[in-house]
C-alpha cells in the first residue's frame, strides 16, 4: 500500500471527513531535501469535515499531524493542508 493510500485510510477512521482528496507530489521535488525514489515524500491533502468548525488553523493542522505520525516518523518530508468545514469549502468552490 503507497504512502497516498495509507494516509487516505488513516484520515478516514479518524475523521470520517465529508470529503477528502490526498496527492502525491513527490516527483516535482525530485533532486531537493527529502525527496524518495517512488514517491511518498510529499503529499497535499484537503480535508473536509465539520469537527474543524471553531478551532484554529494551527489546532486543525495538529489534529491531521497526529493521525499521521507514523507517516512523517517514516519519511514522509512534506505535508501540504489544507484543513475545511464544510461551509468553508463551499465558500471556496470546492465541489465534492
Amino acid at each position: 500500500m503507497s504512502v497516498r493510500e495509507r494516509i487516505f485510510n488513516r484520515l478516514t477512521q479518524v475523521f470520517s471527513p465529508v470529503y477528502l482528496k490526498v496527492d502525491d507530489f513527490s516527483e516535482r521535488h525530485a533532486g531537493h531535501a527529502g525527496y524518495r525514489e517512488g514517491g511518498g515524500s510529499h503529499i497535499e491533502l484537503i480535508i473536509v469535515w465539520d469537527g474543524f468548525e471553531g478551532m484554529p488553523l494551527t489546532d486543525r493542522h495538529r489534529h491531521v499531524y497526529k493521525a499521521v505520525e507514523d507517516e512523517l516518523a517514516n519519511g514522509l518530508h512534506a505535508l501540504k493542508l489544507k484543513t475545511l468545514t464544510e461551509n468553508e469549502a463551499s465558500k471556496r468552490n470546492i465541489v465534492f
